[in-house]
């Protein structure tokens, strides 16, 4: 992979949804809309390509600016369009292009590496990583430092915030070695009010042009040490995972008892494992088994859960979340 550059954005760009990004653009692209003298605002969107409302929100947002002569000083990545146009996380033996950022090494690796050296070198003064969820999930921020600028700026987003312990090689945290950085996960891409929302982010932002300053002594922060996953995911099929729990998708962000099924497992089908921020198997702590049953063995505050079967094996099934003390 190589890094694409563009100094322009052709305003008809503007008008494709993500599934027709592919038409035009090769793959990955860089668009370099800084100004002279105006430090940029570092955007990205579609690291994972069924996350379409970042893109739709950026669009938007571009769109009203070209039409009122509004110039935006910005770094745009537009990621994995690939995947997008199959409306897929990420495609089969890609990457993640979420975890691709620190500590891997791939092609994918080498070329977010060259990314960041174009947008550091451009010294931006906030970088923006917007995310979907697969299932509901309130409307949150992703930080990964406890700078008063991060949390004033994840404050102005929302009154909740995970304080991100894993997983590794996550754009935001990279980012922050050299501005404010923060994710935002804005729910289903099926709900209009998530683009709404991060749109609404970016337009303060822009207007703006500084990291919000904020209270945020009432931001409600979360620690997410407790990952967990399908074991042995590479080597299953989507068949092979767990029939999970449908009403836990209700439960995103509130305390589950102990006791709770969180899963069925099937016949020559994979386990479910624990792990927490150190990769270290954690499953005794927070999960039972009582024959096929997959059971809490503790209360725990869960958050993002999936019972996609897909997403399951490429990314995790949910975290186990700690208030910040």
């Amino acid at each position: 992979m190589t890094v694409r550059v563009e100094n322009s954005l052709d305003p008809s760009i503007l008008d494709l949804p993500a599934n027709e990004l592919l038409s035009v653009l090769e793959g990955p692209t860089l668009f370099d809309l800084t100004q002279p003298n105006h430090p940029p605002l570092f955007v990205s969107v579609l690291l994972h390509g069924n996350e379409i409302s970042g893109w739709d929100a950026v669009r938007s947002l571009l769109k009203e600016r070209n039409h009122n002569g509004q110039s935006s000083s910005m770094l745009l990545l537009i990621g994995n369009v690939r995947a997008a146009s199959q409306r897929v996380r990420a495609l089969d033996g890609q990457s993640d292009f979420n975890r691709i950022w620190e500590g891997e090494d791939s092609d994918e690796s080498t070329w977010a590496e060259a990314v960041i050296e174009k947008v550091s070198s451009a010294k931006p003064w906030f970088a923006l990583d917007i995310h979907n969820n697969t299932c509901p999930n309130p409307h949150h921020a992703v930080i990964t430092d406890m700078n008063p600028a991060t949390l004033s700026a994840a404050r102005k987003f929302s009154d909740t915030a995970i304080f991100a312990m894993q997983p590794l090689g996550i754009l935001s945290r990279r980012c922050s070695q050299f501005c404010t950085a923060l994710t935002l996960e804005v729910g289903i891409p099926s709900d209009p009010t998530s683009s709404h929302r991060a749109k609404d982010y970016l337009s303060y932002l822009t207007e703006l042009g500084a990291v919000p300053a904020t209270h945020s002594d009432d931001l409600k922060i979360y620690t997410n040490k407790i990952r967990v996953v399908v074991e042995n995911a590479h080597e299953l099929d989507e068949w092979q995972v767990p029939d999970f729990t449908p009403f836990l998708s209700n439960w995103n962000f509130k305390t589950l008892d102990k006791g709770t099924e969180i899963a069925q497992l099937k016949s020559g089908g994979g386990r479910l494992l624990a792990q927490d921020e150190r990769l270290n198997d954690v499953t005794h702590t927070y999960l039972e088994y009582k024959d096929d049953s997959v059971r809490l063995n503790n209360d725990v505050i869960m958050s993002m859960y999936t019972d996609n079967p897909r997403i399951a094996l490429q990314d995790c099934v949910c975290y186990f979340l700690e208030p910040w003390t």
